[in-house]
């Protein structure tokens, strides 16, 4: 019998989440195959424990690791429950939760009690046999601990205590409600995003006998930009939406268009109309720069077409400023537009993300991701 971890941790908790994929490279591009839908997770914990907390949680791997390992609790999606006396078939409201068949009510680890929990048409449900004045509901999950517990003592009788619980209950989540675009879904504004770090390289072999000249050959036709998109959510609502967007991407499987939301043109009309928009010429922003991409066309009311750029040519000059032609796919009509922006397809360029549940803070989030080809 799984034995729930009661501790509650130091200041929050460390979430791994890790898929499998298998990317196969090509001169041109790639072929990736899911090798895992649904993550594994692993949760790690932190305590500052007393003497005799310390030498429970001793008794408990040493139990739980002969037996059938822990219900490791979801911390991060914790429900405030408050008083609740002990009953049959007792309700409880769990929006934007992700819940199994039990969760740990818990208001201390000498108070708390594994409840099943049951969903029908009337709702979320479960027995209670104790009695709690300040309780909290968590989900739980089975898990082992592959490396058990660590467990440093000092002289003020208080122990760091660390554990790392991998569950092998499985669950993919993943939203599928996503606006596409060329078939792939588009970056939602509930991610939150909090900023972008970016860099840009080739593929390459390299040639160095030590003694001449190093030479280098491109082994892809397309080169490496690779960004880290980061999030950062406070409420449960947000953590629930940004795990949906995290869990449809199957880590590096699934592709994804990326709007930088910024204002990278700058319109010489004031509005659109056809298969031609006219943009100022920048420094920098030439014909020879930029072809066959993809933008972002915003009006005043935040709604939101996309096309592909198929040509830039120079055109006639307005007001002294020289201007580009941007040729696009399809004929766009935007009476009031209020931005266009660059539009970017990628991948995450990792199958691990890490998770960081920070009491009070909210979760952040950051994922290594790479660019592939439209």
């Amino acid at each position: 019998m799984s034995t729930a971890w009661p501790f509650e941790p130091l200041s929050g908790v460390i979430e791994e989440l890790e898929w499998l994929t298998d990317v196969i490279p090509s001169k041109a591009g790639e072929q990736r195959i899911a090798l895992r839908t649904a993550p594994r997770r692993t949760f790690n914990f932190s305590h500052i424990l007393t003497d005799y907390q310390a030498m429970s949680a001793r008794t408990l791997i040493i139990g739980a690791q002969a037996d059938g390992g822990f219900l490791a609790p979801d911390w991060a999606q914790s429900t405030y429950i408050g008083q609740r006396s002990p009953g049959s078939n007792i309700p409880v409201s769990t929006p934007n939760v992700i819940m199994g068949e039990q969760a740990l009510l818990w208001e201390s680890d000498t108070l708390n009690e594994v409840v099943t929990i049951t969903t029908d048409s009337n709702g979320v449900h479960m027995d209670v046999t104790l009695s709690y004045t300040d309780a909290w509901l968590l989900p739980l999950w089975g898990a082992h601990s592959p490396n058990g517990v660590s467990i440093e003592r000092n002289g003020a009788q208080l122990n760091a205590v660390s554990i790392a619980l991998t569950t092998y209950e499985h669950m993919d989540v993943g939203a599928s409600t996503y606006t596409q675009y060329l078939s792939n879904d588009i970056v939602p504004d509930c991610a939150k995003i909090d900023g972008l770090s970016e860099s840009v390289d080739w593929q390459k072999s390299e040639f160095d006998n030590s003694t001449s000249i190093t030479e280098y050959i491109r082994s892809r036709t397309t080169a490496d930009v690779k960004y880290t998109m980061s999030w950062r959510v406070t409420t449960t609502e947000e953590r629930y939406e940004l795990l949906q967007w995290l869990h449809s991407r199957r880590g590096r499987q699934k592709a994804f268009w990326l709007s930088s939301r910024g204002h990278d043109f700058e319109l010489s009309t004031s509005t659109i109309s056809g298969t031609t928009i006219n943009v100022y010429r920048r420094p920098g922003l030439t014909a020879l720069d930029l072809a066959d991409f993809h933008i972002d066309i915003t009006n005043t009311s935040d709604v939101s077409i996309y096309r592909k750029v198929t040509a830039v040519t120079v055109t006639t000059s307005l007001n002294g400023r020289a201007r580009l032609a941007l040729t696009i796919s399809a004929s766009a009509s935007v009476a009031k537009p209020k931005r266009i922006s660059m539009m970017r397809l990628g991948r995450f360029d990792a199958d691990r993300i890490e998770l960081d549940h920070r009491a009070g803070e909210g979760t952040t989030v950051k994922v290594p991701c790479i660019e592939v080809a439209a």
